[in-house]
C-alpha cells in the first residue's frame, strides 16, 4: 500500500490541497473518487475562508490529503489530511470530509486553542467535527 498520484488532474495539484490516494483502493474508490474531488475542492475551500474572514491558516499550501482504505467514514489531519471515506461513498461524503478537516484548520488558526488551560475557549477550535 501506497500513495499515490497516478491518473489524478494536474498531478492532484490545486493551490491550496495535493491529492493522493492509496493504491489499494479500487479505481472507483481512489482516482476516480479523488479526480471528482479536485473540480470542487477550490470552491470549498474559498466559502470557508470566507466563513472565517480570510485568515491565514497555521499550516502551509497546498495541503497534503490522503484518501485511504477503510470499512467507514472518517477524517483527520496532522496535516495530512486522510479522508476515509469508505468503499462505495459518493462525492458528497468525501467534500463533506475534507471540510470539516479544513474548518477545523480554520478555527484553530483563530488562535483560540482547543481547550485553553483556562477553560476560555470550551474546545472552540473545532475537533469533533469529523
Amino acid at each position: 500500500m501506497a500513495l499515490i498520484t497516478t491518473g489524478l488532474t494536474n498531478g492532484g495539484l490545486t493551490t491550496h490541497y495535493q491529492f493522493q490516494y492509496d493504491d489499494s483502493l479500487s479505481q472507483a474508490d481512489g482516482r476516480d473518487r479523488a479526480n471528482a474531488l479536485i473540480p470542487v475542492c477550490e470552491g470549498d475551500f474559498t466559502i470557508m475562508s470566507n466563513w472565517f474572514g480570510n485568515i491565514a491558516l497555521t499550516v502551509g499550501t497546498p495541503i497534503t490529503v490522503n484518501i485511504s482504505p477503510g470499512g467507514y467514514a472518517s477524517a483527520g489531519w496532522g496535516p495530512p489530511i486522510r479522508l476515509t471515506p469508505g468503499n462505495g461513498s459518493d462525492l458528497t461524503v468525501v467534500r463533506y470530509l475534507l471540510v470539516s478537516e479544513v474548518t477545523e484548520m480554520f478555527m484553530l488558526a483563530q488562535n483560540a486553542g482547543w481547550f485553553a488551560p483556562d477553560g476560555s475557549n470550551e474546545g472552540s477550535a473545532g475537533e469533533g467535527l469529523s
